[in-house]
């Protein structure tokens, strides 16, 4: 839970769920152990914790209040809002780890009974990229770091263990504010080391099918020669894209900004998505307001007592 005080590489869609757990368990430690000392540390830790959550929860409101919404062919180079329909790409298909559902985007978390309640036990985040279209083009979504709003959830339990699944579904309404850039086919050549390197990364994902594909001399594993060969194919398949896109338009493509930025994706309306993260920023600086309190009432009364 402590990952939570890490930015870089947050899955920022849990951030306000872990920022209330990690005070709750404070809490619930401190009335376990007892004592002034205890609860003062615990009122520090809500203090330190609400502090922080509610100082990136103003930031992810006011960029969202304060960004106007661009459209996909006329966006400016840099952080940008935009908002339209989730697609996958042509051809591809995804479908929910639990629950099947045909859709763009989801999450799943499956986790075990136990007599403190339920404890996760596995998990996960889909990684394909796919679209956001709107009246005047499309743009590619890499969703990697977002913080993101599904428009749907089922959850079921099966004794020991409680399944739930989030997911954005093909034709949801999209809204997305990151880091908004365009690729030009007079520009791919400058891009082919960048997108060579980045297809050779997805292919080592998939281990297995690295090895399957490339180990030529079936040792189990993929040597300097063999990568090589994975090199020269991971160039050759961008090319052949470029190729592709030569007579086509500038591919865009939204992802996460760079520095404390945040990156939104959200399947409801803006305006909707205003006011569940106003609610976000207003319940942190209720915990913030709450350990703030009560630290100065513990202090005040340790002095008193010395």
């Amino acid at each position: 839970m402590l990952d939570v005080l890490r930015l870089d590489g947050l899955r920022r869609s849990r951030l306000d769920e872990s920022a209330l757990g990690i005070q709750g368990f404070a809490v619930a430690t401190a009335f376990h152990v007892g004592g002034a000392t205890a609860f003062l540390v615990a009122a520090i830790i809500v203090l330190a914790v609400g502090a922080f959550a509610w100082t990136y929860a103003y930031r992810r409101h006011r960029a969202v209040a304060d960004t106007p919404t661009s459209r996909v062919a006329s966006a400016p180079q840099g952080f940008v809002e935009l908002f339209g329909t989730a697609r996958p790409h042509d051809g591809r298909f995804l479908a929910g780890k639990l629950t099947g559902s045909r859709c763009v985007w989801f999450r799943f978390t499956v986790e075990e009974k136990t007599k403190d309640g339920y404890r996760r036990i596995e998990g996960g985040t889909s990684d394909d990229t796919f679209l956001l279209k709107d009246a005047t083009g499309e743009c590619v979504v890499d969703a990697d770091g977002a913080w993101v709003l599904p428009a749907h959830r089922k959850r079921w339990v099966n004794a020991p263990y409680r399944y739930t699944e989030w997911w954005i579904a093909d034709g949801d309404p999209l809204y997305a504010l990151g880091a908004f850039s365009s690729v030009h086919p007079s520009d791919g050549a400058a891009m082919v080391a960048d997108e060579t390197a980045a297809l050779l990364a997805q292919w080592k994902k998939d281990r297995p099918a690295l090895i399957a594909r490339f180990d030529a001399n079936g040792d189990g594993e993929v040597d300097v020669k063999e990568w090589e060969a994975a090199r020269a194919a991971a160039r050759a398949s961008v090319l052949k894209s470029h190729r592709e896109r030569a007579g086509q338009s500038a591919l865009h493509v939204m992802r996460a900004p760079g520095g404390d930025r945040p990156f939104l994706l959200s399947a409801r309306p803006p305006e909707d998505l205003v006011s569940h993260l106003r609610r976000w920023m207003w319940v942190h600086f209720g915990t913030l307001s709450l350990g703030c309190g009560a630290a100065i009432l513990l202090l005040a009364a340790r002095n008193s007592f010395t």
